[in-house]
C-alpha cells in the first residue's frame, strides 16, 4: 500500500485545502496518508513526502539530505499555494519571502523536488522556470458542506469578508467605495452590517457596525460561524495575484453566498457575473452590486444556488484520485 506523508508548514487555510483534505479523502479511500507540522525520522520511510512550501533553514537542510541520499527515499513533493517568488511589497507576507535565505532556499528545494503540485496554471507556469515537473491540482472543498444552510440573521444584511492581514493592497481600492455604500445604506434605513473573519487588514473600510471573529483552526467551528449574505472578494491586479486560486469564490459558493468581485484573472472563469455574483470592473460597481443583493432577497437566492452548483464540481470525494494520479505519474 502506498504511504503518503504532508508535511504541514501551518494550520491554517492552506493546509487545510491543499494537505488535509485531499490526504483525509484518500485515506477514506483506503491508501496509508498521514500529516503533521513535524517530520520525524519514521516519516522519512513513506513512499511520498509532500513538503507545504519548504524554505526555512532547517526543513531545507532535511529535504537537500533526501533529495541527495542514494538509497530508497520518498517520492519528494513540493506543495505552493502561492507564487512565493513573487510576493508584492504590500504584501506583509513579503517581509519573510523577500528575505534572500528564504527565496534561495525555496528555488533549491524546488529544483530537487520530484515534482510540485500547485493550485492554478498560471502558477504552475511560473514554477516551471524552476521545475519542469508541475502538476495543477485545484482547490476543492467537502461535499458535506453544499447542504448546510447559513445561519444569516433575518433583521439585517451582513456583508462577510475573511482573510489574513496580509490583503492590504487588496483592500486599497475597494475600502473607499464599499465605505460609502454602507454609509448610504445606514442612512436610507437599511439595517446592514460588516462581519469579518480571520484579520483585519489595515486598508478595511471603517465602517460601524462592525463584527469581527478571530481565526480558529477547527474547520468545523469556523464553516458555521460564517453567518453572511453576501461575500466580498477584492483582488488588487498583480504579478502575485495572478497566480491566486478561486478559492474565495469556490467557498462561498459551497456556503450559499453570493460573491461580488474583482473583476480579475483568478475570479474570470469563476463568477460567473449576474449568475452567481458579480464582477467588479470599476470602483462605483461595488456600492451598486451590493446595493442590488441588499434589496434582492430571490436574486440572492438564485445566485446561491448557481454557487453551489458550480462548487459541486469541485468536491474533494470526486478529485481526490488526481492526487494520486499526480504522483503515480513520477
Amino acid at each position: 500500500m502506498t504511504s503518503i506523508f504532508g508535511w504541514m508548514a501551518d494550520n491554517a487555510g492552506c493546509a487545510w485545502y491543499r494537505l488535509l483534505l485531499p490526504l483525509g479523502e484518500l485515506r477514506r479511500q483506503g491508501v496509508d496518508t498521514r500529516w503533521g507540522p513535524e517530520l520525524k525520522e519514521k516519516d522519512w520511510e513513506v513512499d511520498i513526502l509532500i513538503g507545504q512550501r519548504v524554505c526555512l533553514p532547517g526543513p531545507t537542510g532535511i529535504w537537500q539530505r533526501l533529495a541527495k541520499h542514494k538509497g530508497k527515499r520518498p517520492l519528494l513533493v513540493i506543495e505552493l499555494d502561492d507564487d512565493l517568488l513573487n510576493v508584492d511589497r504590500a504584501n506583509r507576507a513579503s517581509e519573510f519571502y523577500d528575505n534572500p535565505y528564504a527565496k534561495a532556499n525555496l528555488i533549491s528545494n524546488l529544483q530537487v523536488a520530484d515534482l510540485v503540485t500547485v493550485s492554478t496554471e498560471p502558477l504552475a507556469e511560473a514554477m516551471r522556470r524552476y521545475n519542469p515537473n508541475v502538476v495543477v491540482l485545484p482547490n476543492c472543498i467537502p461535499s458535506q458542506m453544499l447542504s448546510w444552510q447559513p445561519g444569516c440573521y433575518s433583521d439585517r444584511f451582513t456583508i462577510g469578508w475573511q482573510g489574513s492581514p496580509t490583503h492590504d493592497a487588496d483592500w486599497a481600492a475597494a475600502a473607499d467605495p464599499v465605505r460609502r455604500w454602507f454609509n448610504r445604506a445606514k442612512k436610507a434605513g437599511l439595517q446592514v452590517e460588516m462581519h469579518t473573519y480571520g484579520a483585519v487588514p489595515e486598508t478595511f473600510p471603517q465602517v460601524t457596525p462592525h463584527r469581527h471573529t478571530k481565526w480558529n483552526p477547527d474547520i468545523a467551528r469556523y464553516y458555521p460561524s460564517l453567518d453572511w449574505h453576501v461575500a466580498l472578494a477584492p483582488l488588487a491586479p498583480s504579478i502575485f495575484n495572478n497566480s491566486k486560486s478561486d478559492l474565495r469564490v469556490l467557498e462561498a459558493g459551497m456556503l450559499g453566498f453570493p460573491v461580488v468581485g474583482s473583476n480579475v484573472v483568478a475570479y474570470h472563469d469563476s463568477i460567473k457575473h449576474g449568475a452567481n455574483g458579480f464582477l467588479v470592473s470599476q470602483p462605483s460597481d461595488w456600492g451598486k452590486h451590493l446595493q442590488a443583493l441588499a434589496q434582492d432577497p430571490d436574486l440572492r437566492q438564485r445566485m446561491a444556488q448557481a454557487g453551489r452548483e458550480f462548487a459541486a464540481t469541485r468536491t474533494v470525494e470526486a478529485n481526490a484520485h488526481r492526487w494520486l494520479e499526480a504522483y503515480g505519474a513520477v
